[in-house]
């Protein structure tokens, strides 16, 4: 019980009122005390079971010109492993400090389990709201099969329904192309439910390359998958386009796995092909699948 009261009150429970001043006595006095310590980057090593995948580069470069600027102001929570520190809590701001080029990193260190770490790990980052979908979903699954809760317990322990914990892990059960549209924004939570009321991966992924390719809301998603069931679809393509060029059009958005538009001259039979892109981290994953064999 008393576990399950510390993780709820969050990460303020793990900073004791000692926790604002430097600790004397290096890591293991500041072990004892609970009180902050600097500890050396290169003693400290990424948590294998961090829920969070996706950093976004704009917010982590202004993150590290803060640190450049003022230091890190919030410590970061390390356990001790063997050959150093993993990191519980606060790999964002390890990051950035990597990147400032700091030698040390205040830290508070805590001894802790491997399930604790992942436990807290995964809290931290749903209180911050940094996951996106996927990476909450992929962490609860963890949770459930590492540690072995069921999902009314998982659910207890970071403050959800049960009904919640459940729709964000059906949509693991989403082909790899949806769920990589999840993580860059291209599809929202409401378009995969809505995706996963079909059985087929093939219903499924043509049915993603129209939601990507004409900006289906999730209503028209939900309205396609119903009569997809019925097996009555009314399919809408755009009037301009003869249906070879739409099956161009979608083949290219499922492989791509973003918004493609085919527009041919009115004369010549030429044209030209133009791609959605996110950010600078899609692009080169554009490119990458560019590359690749269109199947």
């Amino acid at each position: 019980m008393n576990k399950r009261r510390t993780l709820g009150r969050g990460l303020a429970s793990l900073i004791p009122d000692a926790a604002g001043a430097e600790m004397e006595g290096g890591p293991r006095a500041a072990l004892a005390a609970g009180a902050v310590v600097h500890i050396p980057i290169d003693e400290i090593r990424a948590n294998p079971f961090q829920p969070r995948r996706h950093f976004a580069e704009e917010p982590l470069a202004e993150l590290v010109a803060s640190i450049k600027e003022k230091g890190v102001i919030q410590p970061i929570l390390l356990r001790p492993v063997d050959g150093g520190y993993e990191i519980v809590a606060g790999e964002r701001r390890y990051r950035a400090s990597c990147k400032a080029g700091l030698r040390t990193i205040p830290s508070i260190v805590r001894r802790m389990g491997t399930t604790e770490s992942l436990e807290l790990a995964l809290i931290e980052n749903l209180q911050r709201e940094d996951l996106n979908a996927v990476e909450e979903a992929e962490a609860y699954k963890q949770l459930i099969e590492d540690v072995g809760y069921t999902q009314e317990e998982l659910a207890g322990k970071v403050g959800k329904d049960r009904s919640t914990v459940a729709n964000m892990l059906r949509l693991l059960k989403l082909p790899e192309v949806a769920l990589d549209g999840l993580v860059r924004g291209a599809l929202t939570m409401g378009h995969g439910r809505a995706l996963l009321g079909l059985k087929d991966e093939e219903l499924i992924l043509g049915l993603y390359a129209r939601v990507v390719n004409e900006s289906l809301s999730v209503r028209q998603t939900e309205e396609e998958v119903r009569q997809l069931q019925e097996g009555r679809r009314t399919r809408k393509t755009i009037k301009e386009l003869p249906d070879g060029l739409v099956n161009v059009q979608d083949r290219l958005a499922r492989h791509l796995g973003t918004r493609v538009q085919v527009k041919p001259r009115a004369r010549g039979g030429g044209g030209k092909i133009v791609l959605d892109y996110y950010n600078s981290q899609d692009l080169d994953r554009l490119l990458g699948r560019l590359e690749s064999p269109l199947l």
